[in-house]
């Protein structure tokens, strides 16, 4: 009985979460959420997998990006998925056109030469980084 106790409790936050994260989504997506300020002393930290900015309908497009981010409202994001200059992304430098839409400051690095460019991973912050180091 406990253990049927606990599978049942367990579906319950899964669809719980499940519907919460939909809505969530959903409000994101259409401009009608946005997270409350955090209390003083608490930092909110992103990360997300920005996927090159492309959408779950194939088409690139930043504006959804940036969005998330707006909505999310967090003073440092790491995001990953990023190209810089590539044939595929049309030359644009991802991280900077994302930053911009954020009103972010940021710094990328990349993990490997991609098709004409870089891809690499990269970090948005509210205040201006005092100072970036790369290692190998």
């Amino acid at each position: 009985m406990r253990i049927l106790s606990y599978v049942l409790l367990f579906i319950f936050a899964f669809i719980l979460n499940q519907t919460i994260a939909g809505q969530t989504i959903e409000l994101v997506a259409t401009g009608n959420y946005h997270y409350q300020k955090p209390d003083a002393g608490v930092h909110r930290i992103l990360t997300y997998n920005v996927r090159n900015g492309k959408g779950v309908d194939g088409k690139t497009d930043y504006d959804p990006v940036a969005a998330v981010i707006n909505a999310v409202n967090p003073e440092v994001a790491a995001i990953q998925e990023l190209d810089s200059a590539t044939t595929r992304s049309n030359g644009v430098d991802v991280l900077k056109a994302i930053a911009e839409k954020c009103g972010m400051e940021y710094i990328f690095s990349a993990s490997i030469p991609y098709v004409g460019g870089k891809y690499g991973i990269g970090i948005l912050s509210k205040e201006k980084p005092i100072k970036s180091l790369y290692c190998r």
